[in-house]
């Protein structure tokens, strides 16, 4: 006698639909959070560029 499984319908069926849906979280989550994620990169940015001056006037300094 075969065994019927319960579970939850397939809402995505294709590969495409998978990835349109995910396409459309991640640009809500990006639109939902815009100004704290740019506020992050500018920070790491600065950084980045804080330490590779330093890293650059460093060898400069000491030859290495």
């Amino acid at each position: 006698m075969p065994r019927k499984l319960m579970g939850r319908k397939k809402i995505y069926y294709t590969v495409k639909e998978k990835k349109e849906a995910q396409r459309k979280w991640q640009m809500d989550y990006y639109y939902r959070n815009k100004e704290d994620i740019l506020k992050k990169m500018k920070e790491k940015y600065r950084q980045r560029k804080l330490n590779l001056g330093r890293s650059k006037l460093t060898k400069e300094l000491y030859g290495e």
